[in-house]
């Protein structure tokens, strides 16, 4: 599903060192992908045969220092790319984690529920000549 300017969020899921808990963490947000596998932006997918255009990497527009924590992640545990909204350029200040304790409680599910339910809108109506609008 990822494709060449798609943009990204990556989250690792690791072992806490100190508590030695499995823990998800969100790493990186809004990360635009450059290329899957040789398959790039200015690639013209009809010229691409069928059987090659699955692919095993991504190349990321990571800084140096980005690129150093995500390799360092690719090592500690494993990591998960989320498709974002091509709208969606937002990113969150303060990253939350979560843990099996976030995770029996549900609280923190909760909470997101709440805010994704608050920042979505879906604005339905007519025009001023009663027509339908669409969303």
């Amino acid at each position: 599903w990822l494709r060449p300017n798609d943009h990204i969020d990556i989250i690792a899921s690791l072992t806490d060192p100190n508590t030695d808990e499995q823990m998800a963490i969100t790493l990186m947000q809004n990360v635009m992908i450059l290329a899957t596998g040789k398959i790039t932006g200015t690639t013209n997918m009809n010229l691409v045969p069928e059987g090659e255009r699955s692919y095993q990497n991504l190349t990321l527009l990571l800084l140096p220092e980005e690129a150093e924590i995500l390799s360092l992640a690719t090592q500690l545990g494993d990591l998960t790319f989320t498709l974002r909204n091509p709208e969606d350029l937002d990113v969150q200040e303060e990253r939350g984690r979560a843990t099996m304790q976030t995770l029996i409680t549900g609280e923190r599910i909760k909470a997101l529920q709440k805010q994704r339910t608050n920042s979505i809108q879906v604005i339905r109506g007519t025009d001023q000549q009663g027509a339908k609008i669409r969303d």
